[in-house]
């Protein structure tokens, strides 16, 4: 593993603190209101908990965890600080196996110890894999987790702006089987008739006209499949035409 966290460029500012100080994992575009940090003072001035968090990353970046039985944690700001000793033997084991692509069943506040760590820069090489690694995460625990669908849809879509990694939104989008947020939406209607305006989808399309297509007789009986093949390609042929005729 390396250690990519120079890379990490968006900060939070908490107002409280000096701005050259902050360092802080994504929170929920939802809710700026969190309960107040412990702090550490240094020869550097304030270190907030969330930069002593990096820091802790960076020393743990390569252990490999070995076998450990499971304990449980629950947390409302999850860190290696606040694990017991058999709680962090657990913790490194559960992530050894995760890298490795095998989701055992664990505890929310674990994947998020290692939801932070990726966002830090912790754990990968180039920002695509830290973007697959958090999907993959995403995508094995939110049947197991629903709540995590509230924080990785943001997350995810912010990390890839941050890092310009190439991304589908329309994917993110239909992992959740919900919207993404309007502007979110914008963005992707806006590159895929600038670059792929044969992926357009029914469902991105659906965010721009006020009739609940959904509610129609035709789609309920039987006609979903049809419209959803050929309302987009509609789209396309209106868009070529217009391009062609209107510039």
């Amino acid at each position: 593993m390396e250690d990519n966290s120079r890379q990490l460029e968006f900060t939070e500012i908490d107002l409280s603190e000096d701005a050259s100080t902050t360092e802080v994992p994504i929170p929920e575009r939802s809710t700026l209101t969190r309960a107040p940090f412990d702090k550490q003072v240094t020869n550097g001035g304030v270190l907030s908990s969330e930069r002593r968090f990096a820091q802790e990353a960076r020393q743990y970046i390569e252990l490999q965890g070995e076998e450990a039985p499971f304990v449980p944690f629950m947390s409302y700001w999850p860190t290696y600080g606040v694990m017991s000793e058999s709680q962090q033997k657990w913790y490194f084991y559960w992530r050894s196996e995760v890298r490795a692509e095998r989701y055992m069943d664990t505890d929310l506040s674990y994947l998020f110890v290692h939801i932070y760590e990726l966002i830090n820069g912790i754990g990968w090489q180039e920002p695509e894999w830290g973007y697959e690694q958090l999907k993959r995460l995403w995508v094995n625990y939110r049947e197991r987790f629903p709540q995590l669908d509230v924080y990785m849809q943001d997350w995810l879509v912010d990390y890839g702006l941050v890092h310009q990694v190439q991304m589908s939104l329309t994917e993110i989008m239909n992992i959740t089987k919900s919207y993404l947020p309007m502007e979110i939406s914008d963005m992707e209607l806006h590159r895929l008739l600038t670059s792929d305006v044969s992926k357009l989808s029914l469902k991105l399309l659906s965010r721009y006209y006020e009739y609940d297509i959904t509610l129609s007789k035709f789609y309920r009986d039987q006609g979903q499949l049809a419209l959803e093949r050929y309302i987009p390609q509609v789209m396309v042929l209106m868009e070529s035409y217009l391009q062609r005729t209107r510039g």
